[in-house]
């Protein structure tokens, strides 16, 4: 466990970290191993280390796919030309400031969009999908629930429990639809931690 989580973990100052540390769900025991867990250099440093990072990073792929099944149904289809393989090289060629300005992110694609575009799309920094994910919210609580229900049934037999702060992560499993579906990614950790 601690191994694992100090190859994800960022180079972070301590007081970071330790924050880090306490959304996860882990059990006390398990907290005093990875506290003290040595930083390591993050892949994603700079620009194009961040693209080489995401190339290899199966949560875009995922991201790709679920717009693309969410818009089939009103007749939209994706396409992805900023994936052509000579696109990609031609950016990995760039200098880190054609892609960071102050104020700007991702600059160079920016500066090439259509000008007829209006600002509000092209200068836009957001990655909401309010629409999509308001409409995935009921179905991702009853899920919670599902889990918070196995986990109780399988009480002393679910796997790696000692890992996990199991009160804690049932009693926000079983929180009301808003506050269930906050921060995500530290239940879904969690959730992956354990066999039930």
């Amino acid at each position: 466990l601690r191994r694992a989580l100090s190859e994800l973990r960022p180079a972070m100052p301590a007081k970071s970290w330790a924050k880090k540390i306490d959304i996860a769900y882990l059990s006390h025991s398990a907290r005093k191993h990875v506290a003290g867990a040595p930083p390591i250099i993050s892949p994603r440093r700079g620009a194009k280390g961040m693209m080489r990072a995401m190339i290899h990073d199966f949560s875009l792929t995922e991201r790709m796919e679920a717009w693309a099944q969410a818009a089939r149904p009103l007749g939209i289809t994706y396409v992805y030309p900023l994936l052509d393989r000579r696109i990609v090289e031609f950016a990995l060629s760039l200098p880190d400031h054609f892609f960071v300005r102050p104020g700007t992110r991702r600059w160079i694609f920016r500066q090439i969009i259509d000008p007829s575009v209006p600002d509000l799309v092209r200068y836009n920094d957001s990655k909401d999908e309010p629409n999509r994910v308001t409409k995935l919210r009921p179905a991702l609580h009853g899920a919670m629930l599902q889990c918070a229900d196995l986990i109780e049934a399988g009480g002393d037999k679910v796997e790696r429990r000692h890992l996990v702060d199991i009160d804690r992560l049932i009693r926000v499993l079983r929180a009301d639809e808003e506050k269930a579906v906050k921060k995500l990614f530290s239940k879904r950790a969690a959730l992956q931690l354990l066999k039930f």
